[in-house]
């Protein structure tokens, strides 16, 4: 190999590796206004009696926030749909309960979803925008449907984050 290819070797080299380090460096950003927590399902099966409890920690109560409940689950999971009821409360008072209705699949088995044997969903719960006081708040998630055990749902998540936008409210999975 002569002098000036070993050059271009070594420059090719330089760029990709610095090109793989500038995909790293914008791929990890961290989020300061935005935290997750994730609870695996025991098995991969969710009973009708189990609660999956998440802590959240809300700084001001003066600012708005979202919050979004993230479901993975793999193709075990059976039904199109997925009734949700939440609650969410501080010092023993619930402050805000409801309950959805979460669409998994257009039709059986075709996901709208990312993933391939795993699927992530995510969608934005209806909250009010602010929250009464700053402190640490327990979201409370269990299934609705009308089945005792549901399996195919490996984890289910929450993320609280600093600041709404305008968009309007949707329980329709977030398509990215």
């Amino acid at each position: 190999m002569t002098a000036t290819a070993r050059i271009r070797v070594r420059w090719a080299m330089r760029t990709v590796l610095f090109a793989c380090g500038v995909c790293l460096a914008v791929a990890c950003t961290y989020r300061p206004d935005e935290h997750i927590l994730y609870e695996e399902v025991p098995c991969g099966r969710w009973q009708k009696s189990d609660a999956l409890d998440f802590e959240i920690l809300v700084p001001d109560f003066t600012r708005p926030y979202s919050l979004e409940v993230l479901l993975r689950h793999d193709n075990r999971y059976e039904y199109r749909d997925l009734q949700l009821s939440y609650s969410i409360s501080t010092r023993g008072l619930i402050v805000f309960s409801d309950s959805v209705a979460l669409t998994l699949a257009d039709k059986p088995q075709q996901w709208n979803s990312s993933g391939i044997a795993m699927q992530q969903s995510c969608f934005r719960l209806p909250i009010p925008a602010h929250f009464p006081l700053s402190g640490l708040y327990k979201v409370e998630l269990r299934h609705n449907m009308r089945v005792p055990s549901l399996s195919g749902i490996t984890e289910a998540g929450i993320r609280l984050t600093d600041g709404r936008d305008d968009t309007p409210l949707t329980i329709l999975p977030h398509r990215k």
